[in-house]
Protein backbone atom coordinates (compact mmCIF):
# COMPACT_ATOMS: atom_id res chain seq x y z
CA UNK A 1 0.00 0.00 0.00
CA UNK A 2 1.10 3.75 -1.33
CA UNK A 3 -1.19 6.06 -0.03
CA UNK A 4 -1.33 9.50 1.64
CA UNK A 5 -3.05 11.27 4.46
CA UNK A 6 -4.91 13.13 1.93
CA UNK A 7 -5.82 9.76 0.13
CA UNK A 8 -7.34 8.43 3.09
CA UNK A 9 -9.60 11.19 4.33
CA UNK A 10 -10.83 11.96 -0.02
CA UNK A 11 -11.64 7.90 0.70
CA UNK A 12 -13.29 8.71 4.07
CA UNK A 13 -15.18 11.21 2.47
CA UNK A 14 -16.32 9.52 -0.61
CA UNK A 15 -17.17 6.63 1.20
CA UNK A 16 -19.43 8.96 3.58
CA UNK A 17 -20.88 10.19 0.39
CA UNK A 18 -21.71 6.78 -0.97
CA UNK A 19 -19.16 6.26 -3.12
CA UNK A 20 -17.45 2.86 -3.30
CA UNK A 21 -14.45 2.49 -5.53
CA UNK A 22 -11.25 2.17 -3.34
CA UNK A 23 -8.14 3.57 -5.10
CA UNK A 24 -5.15 1.23 -6.45
CA UNK A 25 -2.92 2.44 -3.65
CA UNK A 26 -4.90 1.19 -1.04
CA UNK A 27 -4.99 -2.27 -2.62
CA UNK A 28 -3.14 -3.14 -5.97
CA UNK A 29 -3.74 -6.78 -5.94
CA UNK A 30 -7.22 -7.82 -3.41
CA UNK A 31 -10.66 -6.76 -3.96
CA UNK A 32 -11.83 -4.54 -0.46
CA UNK A 33 -14.87 -2.60 0.45
CA UNK A 34 -13.89 1.18 1.17
CA UNK A 35 -14.40 0.14 5.31
CA UNK A 36 -11.89 -2.26 4.97
CA UNK A 37 -9.30 -0.05 3.15
CA UNK A 38 -9.72 2.59 5.70
CA UNK A 39 -9.42 0.56 8.79
CA UNK A 40 -6.33 -1.55 7.37
CA UNK A 41 -4.39 2.53 6.39
CA UNK A 42 -5.10 3.29 10.15
CA UNK A 43 -3.50 0.48 11.13
CA UNK A 44 -0.48 0.68 8.94
CA UNK A 45 -0.13 4.55 9.83
CA UNK A 46 0.15 2.75 13.51
CA UNK A 47 2.81 0.19 12.21
CA UNK A 48 0.74 -2.48 12.84
CA UNK A 49 -1.11 -5.15 11.14
CA UNK A 50 -4.83 -5.70 11.86
CA UNK A 51 -5.05 -9.73 11.67
CA UNK A 52 -2.92 -9.57 14.55
CA UNK A 53 -3.23 -6.26 16.23
CA UNK A 54 -3.99 -6.76 19.74
CA UNK A 55 -5.46 -3.82 22.24
CA UNK A 56 -2.01 -3.45 24.24
CA UNK A 57 -0.01 -2.90 20.25
CA UNK A 58 -2.90 0.05 19.71
CA UNK A 59 -2.17 1.85 23.08
CA UNK A 60 1.75 1.50 22.70
CA UNK A 61 1.09 2.54 19.04
CA UNK A 62 -0.94 5.86 20.33
CA UNK A 63 2.19 7.05 22.59
CA UNK A 64 4.24 8.21 19.11
CA UNK A 65 4.24 11.76 18.39
CA UNK A 66 3.94 10.71 14.81
CA UNK A 67 0.90 8.38 14.83
CA UNK A 68 -1.25 11.02 17.12
CA UNK A 69 -0.18 13.37 13.81
CA UNK A 70 -0.49 10.81 11.41
CA UNK A 71 -4.16 10.27 12.30
CA UNK A 72 -5.04 13.74 13.29
CA UNK A 73 -3.78 15.02 9.56
CA UNK A 74 -6.65 12.52 8.20
CA UNK A 75 -9.41 13.63 10.86
CA UNK A 76 -8.55 17.54 9.93
CA UNK A 77 -8.85 17.25 6.40
CA UNK A 78 -12.26 15.51 6.52
CA UNK A 79 -13.40 17.79 9.04
CA UNK A 80 -12.00 20.75 7.24
CA UNK A 81 -13.92 19.95 3.87
CA UNK A 82 -16.84 19.20 5.59
CA UNK A 83 -16.35 23.52 6.85
CA UNK A 84 -15.08 24.84 3.69
CA UNK A 85 -18.01 22.54 2.06
CA UNK A 86 -20.44 23.91 4.32
CA UNK A 87 -21.69 19.96 4.90
CA UNK A 88 -24.66 21.86 6.73
CA UNK A 89 -25.95 23.70 4.35
CA UNK A 90 -30.00 23.63 3.80
CA UNK A 91 -32.65 25.79 2.26
CA UNK A 92 -32.21 27.95 5.40
CA UNK A 93 -28.62 28.39 4.95
CA UNK A 94 -28.99 29.46 1.33
CA UNK A 95 -31.48 31.87 1.91
CA UNK A 96 -30.78 33.32 4.94
CA UNK A 97 -27.20 32.97 5.83
CA UNK A 98 -24.12 34.90 4.16
CA UNK A 99 -20.72 32.90 5.35
CA UNK A 100 -17.10 33.62 5.13
CA UNK A 101 -14.00 32.04 6.22
CA UNK A 102 -10.90 33.17 7.59
CA UNK A 103 -7.42 32.19 8.54
CA UNK A 104 -7.08 31.99 12.36
CA UNK A 105 -5.95 35.75 14.19
CA UNK A 106 -8.00 37.18 11.64
CA UNK A 107 -11.10 39.04 11.48
CA UNK A 108 -14.02 39.66 9.24
CA UNK A 109 -16.22 42.58 9.44
CA UNK A 110 -19.51 43.06 6.98
CA UNK A 111 -20.46 46.27 6.17
CA UNK A 112 -23.97 47.63 5.84
CA UNK A 113 -25.26 49.87 3.45
CA UNK A 114 -27.33 52.74 4.91
CA UNK A 115 -31.36 52.93 4.56
CA UNK A 116 -31.38 49.03 3.63
CA UNK A 117 -30.38 47.50 6.84
CA UNK A 118 -30.20 49.42 10.12
CA UNK A 119 -27.99 47.18 12.86
CA UNK A 120 -30.11 47.23 15.57
CA UNK A 121 -28.30 44.64 17.55
CA UNK A 122 -25.77 42.58 17.31
CA UNK A 123 -26.22 38.69 19.15
CA UNK A 124 -23.05 36.82 20.03
CA UNK A 125 -22.83 33.27 19.86
CA UNK A 126 -23.57 33.14 23.71
CA UNK A 127 -26.43 35.45 23.78
CA UNK A 128 -25.48 38.58 25.00
CA UNK A 129 -26.37 41.70 23.49
CA UNK A 130 -24.14 45.01 22.11
CA UNK A 131 -25.62 48.02 21.11
CA UNK A 132 -23.99 50.07 18.94
CA UNK A 133 -24.10 53.95 17.98
CA UNK A 134 -24.11 54.55 14.80
CA UNK A 135 -24.74 57.81 12.08
CA UNK A 136 -27.65 56.94 10.00
CA UNK A 137 -26.57 58.59 6.77
CA UNK A 138 -23.62 56.36 6.51
CA UNK A 139 -23.67 52.56 7.05
CA UNK A 140 -22.43 50.41 9.39
CA UNK A 141 -19.26 47.87 9.98
CA UNK A 142 -20.10 44.26 12.08
CA UNK A 143 -17.11 42.34 12.98
CA UNK A 144 -18.32 38.62 13.84
CA UNK A 145 -15.99 38.05 16.69
CA UNK A 146 -15.39 34.01 16.39
CA UNK A 147 -14.94 31.62 19.56
CA UNK A 148 -13.00 28.73 19.66
CA UNK A 149 -15.11 25.21 20.62
CA UNK A 150 -13.59 21.80 21.67
CA UNK A 151 -15.46 18.68 20.82
CA UNK A 152 -14.67 14.81 21.13
CA UNK A 153 -15.74 11.36 20.30
CA UNK A 154 -14.47 7.90 21.59
CA UNK A 155 -15.28 4.53 20.73
CA UNK A 156 -13.94 1.24 22.96
CA UNK A 157 -10.69 -0.45 21.28
CA UNK A 158 -12.27 -4.14 21.83
CA UNK A 159 -15.34 -3.29 19.55
CA UNK A 160 -12.65 -1.86 17.04
CA UNK A 161 -11.21 -4.99 17.28
CA UNK A 162 -14.02 -7.27 17.21
CA UNK A 163 -15.13 -5.35 13.69
CA UNK A 164 -18.28 -3.61 15.78
CA UNK A 165 -16.99 -0.53 15.34
CA UNK A 166 -14.40 1.07 12.71
CA UNK A 167 -12.26 4.49 12.10
CA UNK A 168 -14.87 5.50 9.19
CA UNK A 169 -17.64 6.29 11.88
CA UNK A 170 -15.83 7.37 14.72
CA UNK A 171 -14.50 10.37 12.19
CA UNK A 172 -17.71 10.53 10.41
CA UNK A 173 -19.01 11.02 13.83
CA UNK A 174 -16.46 14.07 14.77
CA UNK A 175 -17.53 15.69 11.61
CA UNK A 176 -20.84 15.46 11.58
CA UNK A 177 -20.92 16.53 15.36
CA UNK A 178 -19.28 19.72 14.12
CA UNK A 179 -21.94 20.34 11.62
CA UNK A 180 -24.27 20.06 13.95
CA UNK A 181 -23.12 22.28 16.19
CA UNK A 182 -22.92 24.96 13.90
CA UNK A 183 -26.31 25.04 12.50
CA UNK A 184 -27.60 24.67 15.93
CA UNK A 185 -25.78 27.99 16.78
CA UNK A 186 -26.68 29.51 13.71
CA UNK A 187 -30.62 28.80 14.40
CA UNK A 188 -30.52 29.56 17.72
CA UNK A 189 -29.11 32.91 17.45
CA UNK A 190 -31.78 33.86 14.21
CA UNK A 191 -34.23 32.97 16.47
CA UNK A 192 -33.29 34.82 19.69
CA UNK A 193 -32.68 38.14 17.28
CA UNK A 194 -36.72 37.69 17.15
CA UNK A 195 -37.63 37.75 20.22
CA UNK A 196 -38.62 41.56 20.55
CA UNK A 197 -40.00 43.00 17.96
CA UNK A 198 -42.73 45.76 18.07
CA UNK A 199 -45.96 44.39 18.11
CA UNK A 200 -47.29 45.16 14.36
CA UNK A 201 -44.71 42.57 12.94
CA UNK A 202 -46.31 40.18 15.07
CA UNK A 203 -49.30 38.05 15.56
CA UNK A 204 -49.62 35.51 18.41
CA UNK A 205 -52.77 33.10 19.08
CA UNK A 206 -54.97 31.12 17.38
CA UNK A 207 -55.20 31.27 13.51
CA UNK A 208 -56.71 34.36 11.98
CA UNK A 209 -55.87 35.05 8.13
CA UNK A 210 -56.38 38.57 8.26
CA UNK A 211 -54.44 39.20 11.27
CA UNK A 212 -51.54 37.06 9.93
CA UNK A 213 -51.94 39.36 6.51
CA UNK A 214 -51.58 42.25 8.61
CA UNK A 215 -48.59 41.39 9.74
CA UNK A 216 -47.19 40.53 6.96
CA UNK A 217 -48.23 43.74 5.13
CA UNK A 218 -46.82 45.33 8.12
CA UNK A 219 -43.60 43.81 7.17
CA UNK A 220 -43.37 44.66 3.35
CA UNK A 221 -44.78 48.07 3.91
CA UNK A 222 -41.47 48.80 6.90
CA UNK A 223 -39.15 47.01 4.76
CA UNK A 224 -40.19 48.06 1.03
CA UNK A 225 -40.37 44.12 0.02
CA UNK A 226 -42.79 43.17 -2.49
CA UNK A 227 -42.99 40.06 -0.78
CA UNK A 228 -41.79 38.07 1.88
CA UNK A 229 -40.79 34.43 2.91
CA UNK A 230 -42.78 32.91 5.87
CA UNK A 231 -39.82 29.86 7.53
CA UNK A 232 -40.93 27.71 10.60
CA UNK A 233 -40.24 24.26 11.45
CA UNK A 234 -42.71 21.38 9.63
CA UNK A 235 -45.03 21.62 12.79
CA UNK A 236 -45.13 25.41 12.75
CA UNK A 237 -45.51 25.63 8.89
CA UNK A 238 -48.65 23.54 10.00
CA UNK A 239 -49.94 25.86 11.62
CA UNK A 240 -50.97 27.68 8.32
CA UNK A 241 -52.48 24.55 6.59
CA UNK A 242 -55.73 24.50 8.64
CA UNK A 243 -57.79 27.02 6.30
CA UNK A 244 -60.40 24.89 5.19
CA UNK A 245 -60.96 27.86 2.66
CA UNK A 246 -57.86 27.40 0.77
CA UNK A 247 -57.97 23.80 1.23
CA UNK A 248 -58.29 23.05 -2.66
CA UNK A 249 -57.94 19.34 -3.86
CA UNK A 250 -54.63 20.47 -5.67
CA UNK A 251 -53.58 21.80 -2.52
CA UNK A 252 -54.29 18.61 -0.50
CA UNK A 253 -52.54 16.56 -3.06
CA UNK A 254 -49.34 18.80 -2.69
CA UNK A 255 -49.83 18.71 1.27
CA UNK A 256 -50.03 14.50 1.42
CA UNK A 257 -47.45 14.42 -1.40
CA UNK A 258 -44.60 16.64 0.15
CA UNK A 259 -46.16 16.91 3.50
CA UNK A 260 -46.24 20.73 3.51
CA UNK A 261 -47.66 23.23 1.20
CA UNK A 262 -45.42 25.50 -0.41
CA UNK A 263 -47.43 28.69 -0.59
CA UNK A 264 -49.46 30.35 1.69
CA UNK A 265 -51.64 33.35 0.07
CA UNK A 266 -48.75 33.43 -2.36
CA UNK A 267 -45.77 33.92 -0.36
CA UNK A 268 -43.09 31.49 -0.21
CA UNK A 269 -43.01 28.60 2.49
CA UNK A 270 -39.48 27.70 3.86
CA UNK A 271 -39.02 24.42 6.32
CA UNK A 272 -36.81 25.29 9.11
CA UNK A 273 -34.71 21.82 9.89
CA UNK A 274 -34.82 20.93 13.50
CA UNK A 275 -33.35 19.01 16.05
CA UNK A 276 -32.83 18.66 19.83
CA UNK A 277 -29.93 20.44 21.23
CA UNK A 278 -26.69 18.67 21.87
CA UNK A 279 -26.18 17.52 25.28
CA UNK A 280 -30.34 18.13 26.27
CA UNK A 281 -30.88 13.92 26.21
CA UNK A 282 -33.47 14.63 23.50
CA UNK A 283 -35.30 17.09 25.90
CA UNK A 284 -35.32 20.24 24.28
CA UNK A 285 -35.28 21.17 20.61
CA UNK A 286 -33.13 24.27 18.73
CA UNK A 287 -36.54 25.37 17.40
CA UNK A 288 -39.82 26.38 18.46
CA UNK A 289 -42.27 24.51 16.96
CA UNK A 290 -44.87 27.01 17.19
CA UNK A 291 -43.04 30.31 15.54
CA UNK A 292 -43.30 31.31 11.63
CA UNK A 293 -40.62 34.04 10.81
CA UNK A 294 -41.64 36.70 8.20
CA UNK A 295 -38.62 37.56 6.34
CA UNK A 296 -38.77 40.17 3.11
CA UNK A 297 -37.23 39.31 0.02
CA UNK A 298 -35.08 42.32 -0.18
CA UNK A 299 -33.53 42.34 3.29
CA UNK A 300 -30.37 40.21 1.57
CA UNK A 301 -29.11 37.34 4.35
CA UNK A 302 -29.66 38.63 7.98
CA UNK A 303 -27.31 36.15 9.53
CA UNK A 304 -23.88 36.50 8.74
CA UNK A 305 -21.12 33.71 9.94
CA UNK A 306 -17.68 33.18 9.85
CA UNK A 307 -15.56 29.93 10.21
CA UNK A 308 -11.98 28.99 10.68
CA UNK A 309 -11.42 26.01 8.32
CA UNK A 310 -8.38 25.29 9.68
CA UNK A 311 -8.41 23.29 13.03
CA UNK A 312 -6.57 22.78 16.30
CA UNK A 313 -5.70 19.40 17.74
CA UNK A 314 -6.48 18.68 21.47
CA UNK A 315 -3.49 17.20 23.12
CA UNK A 316 -6.36 14.80 24.85
CA UNK A 317 -6.88 12.32 21.44
CA UNK A 318 -5.32 8.95 22.15
CA UNK A 319 -5.53 5.94 24.17
CA UNK A 320 -7.32 6.14 27.75
CA UNK A 321 -6.76 4.14 30.95
CA UNK A 322 -10.27 2.53 29.91
CA UNK A 323 -9.11 1.00 26.64
CA UNK A 324 -10.73 3.71 24.84
CA UNK A 325 -9.44 5.59 21.90
CA UNK A 326 -10.63 9.48 21.92
CA UNK A 327 -10.60 12.34 18.96
CA UNK A 328 -10.66 15.94 20.07
CA UNK A 329 -10.11 18.72 17.55
CA UNK A 330 -10.89 22.98 18.27
CA UNK A 331 -12.47 25.04 16.04
CA UNK A 332 -13.38 28.56 15.80
CA UNK A 333 -16.93 30.61 14.70
CA UNK A 334 -19.03 33.13 15.30
CA UNK A 335 -22.16 34.60 13.89
CA UNK A 336 -24.42 37.32 14.41
CA UNK A 337 -27.76 38.79 12.89
CA UNK A 338 -27.74 42.02 11.18
CA UNK A 339 -31.93 43.23 11.82
CA UNK A 340 -34.17 46.36 11.93
CA UNK A 341 -38.19 46.51 12.26
CA UNK A 342 -38.12 44.82 9.10
CA UNK A 343 -39.11 41.05 10.50
CA UNK A 344 -41.86 39.38 11.83
CA UNK A 345 -43.27 36.32 13.80
CA UNK A 346 -46.01 34.44 13.67
CA UNK A 347 -46.83 32.40 16.93
CA UNK A 348 -49.20 29.56 17.19
CA UNK A 349 -51.75 29.06 20.23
Amino acid sequence: MNFTAHDVARLLIDNHAGKVNVPACFSAEEVMTPEEAISNAFFSIMGLKKENATVKDIQLAFRKEEVRLGVFAIIEEVIREGIINEGWRNAFFDRFVESRSQARGDKTVFYIEARNELVVSRISKDGRVALDRQRFDEGAELEIKVATYGIKVYEHLARIMLGRADWSGLVARLNEAVEQFIAEKTYATFAEVCGNLPSQFCHAGAYDRAAILAAVQAVKMASGASAVTLVGTNVALSYLQGDADLMTDARKDELHQAGRLGKWMGHDLIELPNAFKQGTALGEKVMADDIIYIIPNNVGKPVKMVVEPELMDINESGVRVDDTIEFAVRFSFGCNVITGNVLGVIKGA
